[in-house]
């Protein structure tokens, strides 16, 4: 899900419980902050996040890749920004916003959203006779089997889901109805839908297991 705003920064205000800053003049707009979570306030890691800055007029952007730290610094050329910050792991909800900075260097708070997202994981078996064993432990069309999933509304990202060596899987899923299939093998699947409504925990196990049709 998608927030959108329209912000003015300035020297004077302190929206989001940013402020303004005196920056070194004719080196552009430099925003500094950090990440928060809405619900507890705590400041949120980058470890899984990227930053994405733009400057549609120009145009302009910057991107900052994953850190371990809440706290984030972009330059721009151009006062209007228009900023995307994208959690890869889907923990915080897809966060946009247009910021137009009247100083030169301006702080500010970016809140995030929670998604309340399931972690999905178990193993992935194709049955062998009376055995169950990892795609590793099988032939070129098991060995390279990989897992799509998609709700109602489309696919899931990533797109590909691909199992480890012994098979496990792991990935952040909403709590819906999941549709599985596989890609690169001519095996079917045991199960096509995995129900996460109703689950109650931050985390559900399930196996997947693959059957010849």
């Amino acid at each position: 899900m998608r927030g959108r705003a329209l912000l003015l920064l300035g020297i004077a205000t302190a929206p989001l419980g940013g402020c303004a800053e005196q920056g070194e003049p004719g080196k552009g707009y430099t925003l500094r902050g950090r990440l928060l979570d809405t619900e507890t306030g705590r400041p949120v890691s980058r470890r899984t996040v990227y930053i994405h800055a733009f400057n549609d007029e120009v145009p302009h952007q910057v991107t900052l890749d994953p850190a371990d730290t809440p706290e984030f610094s972009l330059t721009m050329p151009r006062p209007a920004i228009r900023l995307r910050v994208y959690d890869r792991e889907h923990i915080y909800a897809l966060y946009e916003a247009t910021l137009v900075a009247t100083a030169e260097v301006t702080r500010n708070e970016v809140r995030l959203r929670p998604t309340g997202w399931v972690r999905l994981h178990g193993k992935v078996l194709w049955r062998d006779g009376k055995r169950w064993r990892p795609p590793s432990e099988g032939g070129g069309e098991v060995r390279k089997v990989f897992l799509a999933f998609r709700t109602e509304a489309g696919p899931l990202r990533p797109a590909s889901v691909y199992p480890a060596h012994d098979g496990s899987y792991s990935l952040r899923a909403p709590r819906e109805r999941l549709r599985v299939s596989v890609v690169n093998t001519s095996l079917d699947l045991e199960a096509q839908v995995i129900d996460l409504r109703g689950v109650a925990g931050d985390e559900v196990e399930r196996d997947i297991r693959l059957v010849e049709r």
